[in-house]
């Protein structure tokens, strides 16, 4: 019989296309926000990446090495209200990548349900933006 829910996963490398954190980005620009994970094994970590001034899930790139790695990839075009604004990407294994996997081998393995236990959370930098035009936050009325 085969387990195919272990799995071994590395911790995630995080990085951005910052080059200083103490330069404020402009309104308009875009910030690139990336994670890769190593793993080995039948079941594919999700990342998932959030504004964590809103909780808003956004939505990202993922590109899945089967049994090798997985790289997420965020691009954000900033807006003035983001300033002061960091993006977290937490790393975990979910019943529903585990359940298609299981379903795939378990008829001929005997295959085992159990999601591995792994999260892991990666926290941005906070992010600087310099207003543009005078008005950019200012609601008109």
């Amino acid at each position: 019989m085969y387990l195919i829910s272990n799995v071994i996963a590395s911790v995630p490398e995080c990085s951005t296309n910052l080059t200083e954190v103490d330069d404020p980005l402009m309104e308009g620009d875009y910030l690139q926000l990336w994670c890769v994970i190593e793993f080995r094994g039948n079941f594919e970590p999700t990342m998932e990446w959030r504004n964590d001034i809103t909780g808003e899930i956004m939505s990202s790139q993922a590109t899945v090495s089967p049994n090798r790695n997985v790289k997420s990839e965020l691009t954000v075009k900033l807006k003035c209200d983001d300033h002061r604004v960091s993006f977290s990407c937490t790393t975990y294994f979910s019943s529903t990548n585990v359940e298609s996997n299981v379903n795939i081998f378990s008829h001929y393995l005997g295959a085992s349900k159990i999601v591995p236990l792994y999260k892991n959370t990666w926290v941005s930098s906070v992010i600087n933006i310099s207003r543009k035009p005078i008005f950019c936050c200012v609601q008109i009325r």
